[in-house]
């Protein structure tokens, strides 16, 4: 079965590819906090930041759908938090819309050129409090089998029943949605247990360990330093 994995791409190769995570990390995060201190009416910053975004996606050689994508999966949030701000005026709207956009489509960059275990890696890195990242990781890597096993149980249903709902089809279905609780509560047992016996101790094991080179310093000092001149002084 396909799934949207958010990581799809990662195994392409190109310069942002390359990068270490937590290179991509501080310049992708500062660059999205750069945007939000923007005001929304500086449309030259805006102009400026979307030909950066366009680059870096060039540079990536992800595929421009996959961003299209992405953005109309979470395009229903984004316009549920502008109409959420109506009374502020068009110029708030428009502001909100863009930076919202533009947040987008960084955040995917970032997860599209880095494997996840090591986006998870690099927040490790940071200090980041290891009992997110262990869930974090876990989450991500098991909530695929319960999507196969939904669809599998939803392909049952309607193999089994059709028609108008009843009173029956209401019960089978409660049925199944127990069982499913009840297969994961004994699936997480199984995997506690697994874990244990191979000495699972928290912490992330990579084969390729990471190491920040010359290359990732120069992206990040030049990438900061367009992003800090264009803030200040355009």
């Amino acid at each position: 079965m396909e799934h949207l994995y958010i990581d799809k791409y990662s195994h392409l190769h190109s310069f942002i590819h390359r990068l270490d995570p937590r290179v991509k990390f501080i310049a992708f995060l500062g660059f999205i906090f750069t945007i939000l201190s923007t005001l929304p009416a500086e449309n030259t910053k805006f102009i400026i930041y979307f030909s950066i975004i366009v680059i870096l996606i060039i540079i990536s050689r992800i595929p421009v759908k996959h961003f299209i994508k992405n953005f109309f999966i979470l395009l229903p949030f984004i316009l549920l938090i502008v109409l959420s701000a109506t009374f502020y005026g068009s110029n708030v709207l428009k502001g909100i819309f863009i930076k919202s956009v533009f947040s987008i489509l960084i955040l995917t960059l970032l997860s599209s050129t880095t494997k996840f275990h090591y986006l998870i890696k690099a927040l490790e890195k940071f200090k980041f409090p290891k009992i997110l990242t262990i869930n974090m990781i876990f989450m991500y890597r098991y909530i695929f089998v319960f999507i196969d096993e939904k669809m599998r149980k939803e392909r049952a249903i309607k193999l089994k029943y059709f028609g108008k709902r009843n009173f029956l089809q209401f019960k089978t279905l409660g049925n199944i949605i127990g069982s499913m609780f009840i297969g994961a509560y004994e699936r997480s047992e199984r995997i506690y247990s697994a874990m244990c016996s191979r000495l699972f101790s928290g912490q992330i094991n990579t084969i390729e360990q990471l190491k920040i080179k010359n290359s990732d310093i120069i992206f990040l000092i030049s990438f900061i330093a367009i992003l800090l001149v264009v803030r200040i002084f355009i």
